[in-house]
């Protein structure tokens, strides 16, 4: 008995680790396999054509051929920058990564701007930044370029171009950096091409958001912005406007007491001394930048009253445009119209009874024309031409001059 029960013990348990295999085997095993079973097949890389779209340094060159810039560093890259909207990486030539998370391919895109930089499937966002500065003429010695946003902003702090947003006022031309998760590190940069004083606002040209060259507004104070880069002047370039003179306050009328502001946001008075050529004796000066022009106007002794104020305003719209369009003798490649309201303290209109001087010198501008000219709309919509202007680097230096005794609006206008 003993011997019997010891060999049936000995046989069962094998027979039940075989019948224990044959049902898993039968029902499916769910062990370490079946992970592998279960995996997404991997897909086929989609197919790049990797002759699409490519561009060399000839391409670039010849695209800013016909650009006259300026020498103006700011100026000229927001041209070189305002040339480039629309540009979209390419479609048809791109690099595939395989993204394991999402079981496709991520796309990247040949792109101009980082083939210029050496990295042609590379993030172009700061590279895009970089192109625009060669091209504007702006020296990597003095501006280095760089296509790493954090980086690039710090060696901008070293070399003490970098303003914080908070206390600092841009310009058009300087170099916008954000910082979008709030880390206190830059991420992206973009190009200032036009600021907006009344509404506090900010224009700015980015490249390589959604794989696209656009232009996106934001408010001057959003926290998404870190800071800003100012270029420093070329020194071989043409002077800067001249700024009113020193003791002159934006906002203040002359005989006013500092720190009383007229309450205009677009515009300030300035004390600008008498000319010496003429017997042309100064009561009122204005200062103000408005739609990408900066504006002065000096209005002599018995055309206005000392106390008068005056406003800017933005000018849009079809109608403009077909004015403009009809008193051009060309093509009109750019625009910026504003209206000029002389006022006194009560809102009421001052309407100059002589002539003003004006100097108006655009900033931010595609100079791709043969000329410039300055139109002046009346209210019965008559259209005058009250200056034209061929010499580019005369216009940076000096400025557009006329004189002009009505308010209204005035468009200065950029005509192949």
């Amino acid at each position: 008995m003993r011997r019997v029960q010891i060999g049936t013990n000995r046989w069962k348990q094998p027979l039940a680790l075989l019948l224990c295999f044959v049902m898993v085997m039968s029902a499916g095993w769910t062990g370490g396999s079946a992970e592998t079973a279960a995996s997404p097949e991997i897909p086929e890389p989609p197919e790049s054509d990797l002759l699409a779209d490519v561009e060399t340094s000839d391409d670039w060159d010849a695209m800013f051929a016909d650009l006259n810039l300026s020498g103006n560093w700011a100026g000229d890259l927001v041209r070189v920058a305002q040339s480039q909207l629309g540009y979209t990486e390419s479609i048809r030539n791109f690099k595939a990564v395989y993204n394991e998370e999402r079981n496709a391919y991520d796309l990247y895109g040949w792109n101009r701007y980082g083939a210029w930089y050496g990295e042609p499937y590379g993030e172009w966002n700061a590279m895009f930044i970089s192109f625009c500065l060669f091209y504007a003429g702006v020296s990597s010695d003095t501006v280095p370029f760089d296509s790493d946003p954090a980086r690039w902003a710090n060696t901008l702090r070293s070399r003490e171009l970098f303003h914080e947003r908070e206390g600092y006022t841009p310009q058009p031309g300087d170099l916008l950096f954000f910082d979008r998760n709030g880390d206190g590190r830059a991420d992206r940069v973009g190009i200032v091409s036009e600021v907006n004083r009344e509404t506090a606002a900010v224009d700015v040209i980015v490249g390589g958001r959604s794989g696209r060259v656009d232009s996106y507004g934001y408010a001057a104070d959003s926290g998404e912005i870190l800071g800003y880069a100012a270029l420093p002047a070329n020194p071989d370039g043409p002077a800067a406007p001249p700024p009113p003179p020193p003791e002159a306050v934006p906002g203040q009328l002359p005989g006013q007491p500092a720190g009383e502001s007229t309450g205009e946001t677009t515009g300030g008075a300035y004390a600008a001394p008498a000319r010496a050529e003429d017997d042309f004796v100064l009561v009122a000066g204005f200062a103000g930048n408005e739609s990408g022009v900066t504006i002065y106007i000096e209005a002599g002794e018995g055309s206005v009253p000392p106390d008068t104020m005056w406003t800017l305003s933005p000018i849009n719209g079809n109608q403009i445009k077909t004015l403009v369009n009809s008193a051009s003798d060309g093509e009109v490649l750019e625009t910026r119209a504003f209206h000029v309201l002389l006022h006194d303290q009560f809102g009421n209109t001052v309407d100059a009874k002589k002539p003003m001087r004006f100097r108006l010198y655009p900033t931010s501008w595609n100079y791709t024309a043969d000329h410039i000219l300055v139109l002046q709309i009346l209210e019965d919509n008559t259209v005058n031409v009250v200056a034209r202007a061929d010499d580019f680097r005369e216009i940076a230096t000096s400025g557009i001059r006329f004189e002009a005794q009505y308010n209204g609006i005035y468009a200065v206008v950029n005509v192949a």
